[in-house]
């Protein structure tokens, strides 16, 4: 009965992102609410394998075709508008080492690594990472943590180092993040650009040059509900803006072609669309935290005053503490988005 569910989840899944072309924009509105809420719907392990092999199987059927590339462009936004609430509910992939703190002219250098996991056995201590899956890495930022949690666990990872001053490259099998003991919670720009990097992987692109890219990923919103329009941009640049695990790291709009000549406020609406479920996955996000650090304070007025009972209750005062750190940055990307939202508001309304 498994295999059944499984086996229709990912028929559901291809046939929604080949409706992603169709002539009717209803059509590609309604397949794109069937991603959503297969993303949501699918158990967390496999909804992303679920969508992403959808979209290998389609592109398979499109990659010669030189009359898709508005098709591309709009089903690539479309699919990461669902797929995204798949990545953010679904395990991180960790890669198993520790770091050293002495400085390194390029790259990161490792201090050790963790049993149990797959970097354990091919990777040693004095290695210095130059990439992780293509995606460049630089001593002093966030880059490595984030090319590693753009994957999921289970997942091969190439790896480009320096060892004993020869380069060389190997390939890793990812484990779980869950089983780093030591492990923090990725916060919101990490995972954000994570994504980020996911999606450029899916497009092809990995270099520094595109990852920096300052343009816009939007394809604007059709004004008529029932347009049978399938005009869109032949050279469509929806790729990511901003430096790798920055903030600048965003989804593509709600998306559907604007006809030439047609209201001049789509582009607001279609704005306001993007910001709408930004705004909806930040407050989903708090409110889980909220929920969390509710809990731990509940657990904390129980914990027994013992020795044992007041060291667990410091260990529940570190974590409730660490959570508030995690939360004021999403409040303030929450209070961002809604001042943003009012303003396309106010836009729409002139």
């Amino acid at each position: 009965m498994a295999a059944q569910s499984i086996d229709r989840d990912a028929q559901l899944a291809r046939e929604a992102v080949e409706r992603l072309t169709s002539d009717a924009w209803t059509e590609r509105i309604d397949a794109s609410a069937t991603l959503l809420e297969l993303a949501r719907s699918i158990d967390g392990e496999r909804s992303l394998a679920v969508l992403e092999d959808a979209l290998q199987a389609w592109l398979a059927t499109t990659k010669d075709d030189a009359d898709s590339t508005g098709d591309v462009a709009e089903v690539f936004a479309r699919f990461e508008f669902a797929a995204s609430e798949a990545f953010y509910n679904s395990p991180r992939a960790g890669l198993g080492i520790t770091y050293d703190q002495s400085p390194a002219e390029i790259g990161v250098r490792l201090g050790g690594t963790v049993p149990g996991f797959d970097a354990h056995e091919k990777l040693r201590s004095g290695d210095i990472v130059l990439s992780l899956s293509g995606i460049p890495i630089e001593g002093g930022t966030p880059d490595l943590p984030v090319a590693i949690a753009s994957h999921q666990p289970g997942e091969q990872a190439e790896i480009e180092l320096i060892r004993d001053g020869e380069r060389t490259s190997v390939m890793v099998t990812l484990g779980r993040r869950e089983d780093l003991n030591s492990a923090r919670r990725l916060d919101e720009p990490v995972l954000r650009r994570a994504w980020a990097m996911r999606m450029d992987r899916l497009r092809g692109l990995s270099d520094r040059q595109r990852l920096n890219t300052e343009a816009p990923r939007l394809v604007l919103e059709a004004p008529q509900p029932n347009s049978p329009s399938r005009v869109r941009p032949r050279l469509a640049d929806i790729s990511l803006g901003g430096e790798p695990a920055m903030n600048a790291a965003r989804r593509a709009g709600v998306v559907a072609q604007v006809l030439p000549g047609t209201d001049p406020q789509s582009a607001v609406r279609a704005e306001l669309s993007r910001v709408n479920a930004d705004l909806a996955r930040v407050v989903r996000r708090a409110i889980d935290l909220e929920e969390s650090i509710r809990q731990m304070e509940l657990e904390l007025r129980m914990v027994p005053d013992t020795v044992e009972g007041r060291a667990y209750a410091q260990r529940l005062r570190d974590r409730v503490s660490q959570l508030r750190r995690d939360l004021a940055p999403i409040q303030q990307e929450q209070t961002r988005l809604m001042q943003e939202r009012v303003k396309l508001i106010q836009a729409l309304s002139q």
